[in-house]
C-alpha cells in the first residue's frame, strides 16, 4: 500500500506537490512517527491559514 500511495502522489504531483516529493508519510511502517508527521503537517497548515 505505501508504494501505491507514493505512485499515486507522483502521478498527481501537480495537485499534491509536497506529498509527491516527500511521500504520503515519511515513516511508512512506524505508526507513531507517521502520526507525528501527519499531526505536524496538519498543525502547520492550520497555523499558516490563521495568518491569512
Amino acid at each position: 500500500m505505501p508504494q501505491a500511495a507514493r505512485e499515486y502522489f507522483r502521478a498527481n504531483s501537480d495537485r499534491y506537490p509536497v506529498l509527491a516529493v516527500h511521500g504520503p508519510l515519511a515513516a511508512d511502517r512506524d505508526w507513531d512517527a507517521s502520526f507525528g508527521i501527519g499531526l505536524a503537517w496538519l498543525l502547520d497548515g492550520i497555523e499558516a491559514s490563521r495568518h491569512r
